[in-house]
């Protein structure tokens, strides 16, 4: 009996040893996890940044009117006069442009025959846009006419006549019919005129284009192929009031304005001013 409590108390002992290492082994490990997830919990609340405070941006203050840069200045619309043109070509091109840039276009005719032939025969191509409320005709000699508005009436004369070379349109290339040109002209005004082919008029250009830059300040000569002209060129003196080339355009066409144009643009403008080495040193009296 002795024996057998002995080995009760024995078994109690190892099992009471047992409890105690497994609960020592459960405290031991969760004691570790527990440094572990401290220690981790550290780690990260040392690691993490905390947020930046970005400050609002205060308002742009609106910018006082004086100190706005200005829109350029639109150039006000032109005023334009046609010495002769009664077939209605130079009209119906000159009217494309809107009112915003031609104003009023006045037409000069001594014959108004001539008009009502273009309106008849030639209603589509040429007599067409008479009905432009910026027209207005006036028949009677240009020469006159042009002598007795107010100086600086128009922005450009455009001198659409028959032969001035000879005959009785040579009155409109006399140094008098053009000094009347340019005191109807404002100050910086463009005046164009119908003059021959160098091919076979070249003398009588150089007189003209040297008449003309005595009396504008500037003046050039152009030529463009027309088939159904002798020669198969037209040539045009080209003059500005006060000075300065027309060689190279001051702008390019709207949009709208070059789908009319069939062969102007800039380029073509350009090239109109280059001429044959021998021509040009005529013209420019080099030779």
């Amino acid at each position: 009996s002795a024996n057998s409590a002995n080995s009760a108390n024995s078994a109690n002992s190892a099992n009471s040893a047992n409890s105690a290492n497994t609960a020592n082994t459960a405290n031991t490990a969760n004691t570790a996890n527990t440094a572990n997830t401290t220690g981790q919990t550290t780690s990260t609340e040392q690691t993490k940044v905390p947020p930046t405070t970005v400050p609002p941006v205060p308002p742009i203050p609106p910018v006082p009117p004086f100190l706005s840069p200005p829109s350029p200045p639109q150039p006000p619309p032109l005023k334009i006069c046609i010495v002769g043109g009664g077939d209605g070509g130079v009209l119906t091109v000159l009217s494309f442009f809107p009112p915003s840039q031609i104003s009023s276009i006045t037409l000069l005719e001594i014959d108004s025959t001539v008009i009502s032939i273009s309106k008849q025969y030639f209603p589509r191509s040429l007599g067409g846009r008479w009905d432009d409320p910026r027209v207005s005709v006036v028949e009677g000699d240009a020469a006159v006419f042009l002598h007795s508005v107010p100086s600086g009436s128009f922005d450009v004369v455009v001198v659409d006549s028959s032969s001035i070379s000879f005959g009785p349109g040579s009155t409109l290339s006399s140094p008098g019919f053009y000094s009347s040109c340019a005191r109807a002209l404002r100050h910086g005004g463009v005046f164009v005129s119908q003059t021959s082919s160098y091919h076979h008029h070249l003398t009588y250009l150089k007189a003209v284009v040297k008449a003309c830059r005595g009396i504008f300040g500037m003046a050039e000569y152009a030529h463009v192929s027309v088939p159904t002209f002798p020669t198969g060129t037209i040539g045009f003196v080209i003059g500005r009031k006060g000075g300065g080339s027309c060689k190279v355009p001051k702008r390019i066409l709207e949009e709208e304005v070059q789908r009319e144009m069939e062969v102007y643009d800039a380029e073509f403008h350009r090239g109109c001013f280059v001429l044959p080495r021998k021509v040009k040193e005529v013209i420019e009296g080099k030779v």
